[in-house]
């Protein structure tokens, strides 16, 4: 069924009156357009810092009181469903950060507390300790989360495992790449609806703005929110995006039937994801180089001619596209068989082939082969050096390409170099961001993924995010497909060592992204990356992006 949905973004400050007319008065803008959804940023009652404990508990709501019953009139008013994020007073806690969704008839339907707090929250605000409500609407299932659970991959996820179709994501962020980055690829690698509401104005109360920015080491400016509120479609594509400055409200129709992600989720490996929902131990990391110079190649002769210590092919090198097609479309057994020798036979002779390329250098290079063991087919990603094959992949999941595997991998293993951890994310396991997680959890330092892109999301956003989000350099490797870019849809994707909000950064300024990769483009590209930058995986105080996981929430994502 169709549905309107708006988001609004707006500032707040200190008077919890006044930051609810605020709340009232762009409610007020965002019901001119009669929408079925309103999503108002986080933090709405009261700017993220507060001065005590006792004073974070003052200013924490009531879920009975004035300001939630204020917000509940308005949603009957304008027969629409609102999601504000507020702090809401907790008994003998500290009050948590809640996402409400109040229905038309102004009656709270759904909480959702916040699993991952950035830095300074956790000294003032507790974690969610149950899993956020999946809400029944006469137009589909709704989920909600807020800003830092967006920019781990576990809690959106979680959400669309168990139905929902529409996401709410309230922000209270001055980080520029929520927009780019983190925002979007929510929707796309989940096939759903993202309506996300970011904060504009100072995020914390004016009288403090220049101490508080020489804490963090960063300009008094770079503490304003970061606006591009957005509704994303879930292909990735942004439907309506708001200004990156003042208040804005925007809005646009959208099909919740339209979210047909039930064979994607259903492409998924869950007993193989059991790591995720563990609890993490304490890191055992050696740190790689401090730098590597990588390239991704179209053909193996191209390896000579690199002077890159690795080398990433796209998948299948040297097999042709008709004989992958006969595999994928006549799937008889008979004609499999006849088809899949000469297949394996040529996969044994590109070996050979890279082999020889590489000659007595020192170079590693990365492609996938076909395998065949019995009558079982399987798809490799393999790493290789002057001495033959080294290391091997399976694929692990199958979506839509490759129908003619039948031999899967039960686990992602990494490979020690004297120059980083490398793990290979072979074919369509890229789609997939739970594989890039248990990578990480191995200590990955370089994620490298000879596959072949399919849609848009996948490099423009989806690659960069598993980068970030796991903390590891990637090198992906594609057959060039212009109508999905016309920059060339390979890419290179390291991070830099300034990463740490509150620490002092080396080698840039703050420039408004805190989590964005250093990311090169193109078909055939050579750059450095950096894996021993893989040693810090905290954006913020208190704040892993890997191990700081809800991971007592994650059960859901095993079934």
């Amino acid at each position: 069924m169709n549905c309107k949905v708006a988001v609004v973004q707006f500032g707040i400050g200190t008077n919890v009156e006044e930051n609810l007319k605020t709340c009232l008065r762009m409610i007020d803008e965002a019901g001119k357009c009669a929408p079925n959804f309103i999503v108002l940023p986080e933090f709405s009652n009261h700017c993220a810092i507060y001065e005590s404990l006792e004073y974070a508990d003052k200013v924490a709501l009531d879920l009975g009181g004035e300001f939630l019953r204020e917000i509940a009139a308005k949603a009957i008013a304008y027969n629409t469903y609102i999601k504000i994020n507020v702090t809401v007073k907790k008994q003998n806690d500290k009050p948590t950060v809640s996402n409400l969704l109040y229905s038309p008839d102004g009656k709270l339907v759904g909480r959702a507390d916040k699993q991952v707090l950035m830095g300074n929250e956790n000294n003032f605000c507790s974690r969610a300790e149950t899993a956020g409500d999946i809400i029944e609407t006469e137009f589909g299932k709704v989920g909600m989360y807020c800003c830092a659970d967006g920019l781990l991959m576990e809690t959106s996820r979680l959400l669309a495992i168990r139905g929902a179709k529409l996401l709410l994501n309230s922000l209270n962020s001055f980080a520029e790449d929520e927009a780019s980055l983190h925002i979007p690829v929510r929707a796309a690698e989940n096939k759903v609806f993202v309506a996300a509401s970011c904060k504009v104005d100072y995020l914390v109360p004016k009288e403090i703005i220049a101490g508080f920015a020489a804490k963090m080491k960063i300009s008094s400016e770079a503490l304003k929110g970061a606006g591009e509120s957005q509704i994303v479609a879930p292909d990735g594509t942004v439907l309506a995006k708001a200004t990156r400055t003042g208040e804005d409200v925007v809005f646009a129709d959208i099909d919740l039937s339209e979210s047909e992600n039930e064979d994607f989720l259903a492409a998924r490996k869950p007993k193989i994801y059991a790591p995720i929902a563990e609890k993490p131990v304490e890191r055992n990391y050696r740190p790689g180089a401090k730098s590597i110079m990588v390239a991704v190649c179209q053909s193996v002769e191209a390896i000579a001619e690199t002077e890159a210590k690795l080398i990433i092919l796209p998948e299948l090198v040297g097999i042709t596209d008709y004989k992958l097609q006969i595999l994928e479309t006549k799937y008889e057994a008979e004609i499999l068989n006849l088809q899949s020798d000469e297949v394996v036979e040529k996969s044994k002779k590109i070996i050979e082939k890279i082999q020889t390329a590489i000659g007595k250098s020192d170079k590693f290079v990365v492609t996938s082969i076909v395998e065949k063991s019995e009558k079982d087919l399987a798809h490799v990603g393999i790493l290789i050096d002057k001495t033959g094959m080294i290391f091997k992949q399976k694929q692990i999941h199958r979506f839509r390409r490759h129908k003619w595997i039948s031999d899967f991998g039960k686990e992602i293993k990494t490979f020690d170099t004297k120059f980083g951890k490398i793990a290979i994310i072979v074919g369509e396991d890229a789609l997939f961001p739970e594989t890039f997680r248990l990578a990480a959890f191995q200590n990955c330092e370089i994620a490298a993924i000879p596959f072949q892109v399919q849609e848009r999301w996948e490099t423009e956003f989806g690659l960069p995010e598993r980068a970030v989000e796991n903390r590891f350099s990637l090198v992906a490797a594609t057959r060039p497909n212009v109508e999905l870019s016309e920059f060339g849809n390979s890419l290179i994707a390291t991070i830099g060592e300034d990463f740490t909000l509150w620490t002092e950064w080396k080698n840039r300024p703050f420039d408004g992204n805190i989590n964005f990769p250093i990311l090169h483009r193109g078909n055939e590209i050579t750059a450095e990356i950096y894996p021993s930058n893989a040693k810090n995986r905290f954006v913020s105080q208190q704040t892993d992006v890997v191990d700081g996981r809800a991971f007592w929430l994650l059960k859901p994502l095993m079934e």
